[in-house]
């Protein structure tokens, strides 16, 4: 059976319409990141790229470009009424710096800019599949990632920062619809 793939950016509504960015004052109004599955759709996803930009990230006790965060990021999974279902990162170890991410995911990399003036870029890749399988979301449910921080101060000149899912429908199936025939 042939799936359809999605790769999409996490974002305030959760269905790839709201704004995705995670740079902001977000200590006295947290903001949700999230990918949710619209009814009838069933998704699996596969892993989450988080990016972040700016300055010089190079330290594994600070966040982005700047110091630790105070309450830190927190990923978890949701059903269709907001009720949590499951954590994906410890509620008791939240993701405070840089180093934090490499705990969860292990793949963190950091492209340092070779321009004087360019920034540095950092990449986490979080492949939910190494753990033996996906987090699938059934219809309504969400993946979400909770900012409870102001991002723009803790990391200084963080510019991008950003969370991108991976992952395939299992609902509808690439055949499902009114031919079943498969590939257009």
């Amino acid at each position: 059976m042939a799936y359809k793939l999605i790769s999409r950016l996490a974002d305030v509504n959760g269905d790839g319409t709201g704004a995705s960015g995670g740079v902001g004052d977000f200590s006295s109004v947290s903001r949700i990141l999230s990918l949710t599955a619209a009814p009838g759709e069933h998704i699996s996803i596969e892993r989450m790229i988080v990016g972040f930009q700016g300055g010089v990230i190079a330290n594994g006790a600070s966040y982005g470009n700047g110091t630790a965060l105070t309450n830190g990021i927190l990923v978890y999974v949701s059903d269709s009424n907001g009720v949590l279902q499951y954590d994906l990162t410890d509620p008791s170890h939240p993701i405070r710096n840089n180093g934090d991410w490499a705990q969860y995911c292990f793949d963190y990399a950091v492209y340092a800019s070779d321009l004087p003036t360019g920034d540095d870029f950092a990449a986490v890749r979080w492949t939910f599949a190494k753990t033996g399988q996906p987090v699938e979301l059934l219809p309504g449910w969400s993946i979400n990632i909770l900012l409870q921080d102001d991002l723009r101060t803790v990391t200084a000149d963080l510019t991008t920062h950003q969370f991108l899912m991976q992952g395939y429908y299992r609902r509808p199936r690439i055949g499902d619809g009114a031919t079943g025939q498969g590939h257009a």
